[in-house]
């Protein structure tokens, strides 16, 4: 390396030391300074996805979502699920971000992408749809049936505010009901049986989690339609007029995302590799001590991820 103390050797060992140790470990054991490492990741690699090997899969599948580089600083993952493998770590939540990084993807992986999967965030697809008119999208499950939870428990916390004498456990709600024991199969069936728009918002919670059960998309589409109508009846009700806004918010954004939630049985692509590989990106995080530089961040993380399909660049420059 020109006009540098350390050789190449060297810095390709920090490199594989870098993907499981911290940088203040890394430093003890070659006796360099931060500054060095810091200078080398931002400066000598670049880690790139090899779209060579990709444009050579018979389809791409994209799963996108964001998590947190620190506190409420986000950052979006974009994940290929065919070879399991991280493509890129943006450097905020951005869409413009989002839409930047999609023009970087060469024309002939471009091609190859068939389907992706995104959260309840409307933004994504929009941009997924205008970069290619006929990708198809899928609504991840645990964000559809998290909405309906969120529903059930936003209406106990307010029937818990109104009756404070009794108490409504959160457990024996939130659990599926074909795992519940008798005793909070007892106390369900007492406080959905006094209070009526417990027993809706319940119930759409129930059946949204029974529709992903099933592995006929057809079925699945019925039962879909059919929780659309319970919320349209429930809606006309009198004794639920307590829950009536929540319910056509819930019932509005099942209606937008229709189209995206049935995809799922379709194609069967959720965000489940990207939650995955998140874990083991706050493993990175806890072993590195946290970061405060975005970049040195990106570069660190895609290290400790090792993949057979990423490109090292730059480092005998």
């Amino acid at each position: 390396m020109s006009y540098s103390r350390h050789s190449m050797i060297m810095m390709i060992s920090v490199l594989k030391s870098l993907k499981k140790e911290s940088i203040e470990s890394v430093c003890r054991k070659y006796h360099i300074d931060h500054k060095t490492i810091n200078r080398f990741l931002l400066d000598k690699i670049e880690i790139t996805p090899d779209w060579d090997k990709l444009s050579q899969q018979k389809e791409v599948r994209l799963e996108v979502d964001e998590h947190s580089f620190g506190g409420r600083d986000m950052v979006i993952t974009i994940v290929e699920a065919v070879s399991h493998q991280v493509l890129a770590i943006l450097k905020n939540a951005t869409m413009k971000a989002l839409k930047d990084y999609l023009k970087t993807i060469p024309k002939k992986v471009k091609k190859k992408v068939s389907v992706a999967s995104t959260d309840l965030n409307a933004s994504y697809w929009r941009v997924l749809e205008e970069w290619k008119k006929d990708i198809k999208l899928c609504a991840d499950p645990f964000h559809v049936v998290g909405l309906a939870n969120r529903l059930v428990n936003e209406e106990r916390r307010f029937l818990q505010s109104q009756d404070k004498k009794r108490k409504l456990s959160v457990g024996p709600l939130r659990c599926g009901g074909e795992r519940l024991k008798a005793e909070a199969r007892r106390q369900r069936n007492i406080m959905l049986k006094r209070y009526p728009t417990l027993m809706i918002s319940y119930r759409l919670k129930e059946e949204i989690r029974a529709m992903y059960l099933m592995k006929d998309a057809t079925e699945a589409r019925l039962l879909f339609e059919d929780i659309l109508s319970t919320i349209d009846k429930a809606l006309s009700q009198r004794e639920l007029l307590g829950i009536r806004q929540e319910l056509a918010t819930f019932g509005k954004t099942l209606n937008c995302w229709r189209e995206r939630i049935l995809n799922f049985f379709e194609y069967g692509l959720s965000t489940a590799m990207v939650e995955g590989f998140h874990t083991h990106i706050k493993l990175i995080k806890r072993i590195s001590f946290g970061f405060k530089n975005k970049d040195i961040y990106r570069t660190k993380i895609l290290l400790g991820l090792d993949h057979k399909n990423q490109k090292i660049l730059k480092i005998a420059a």
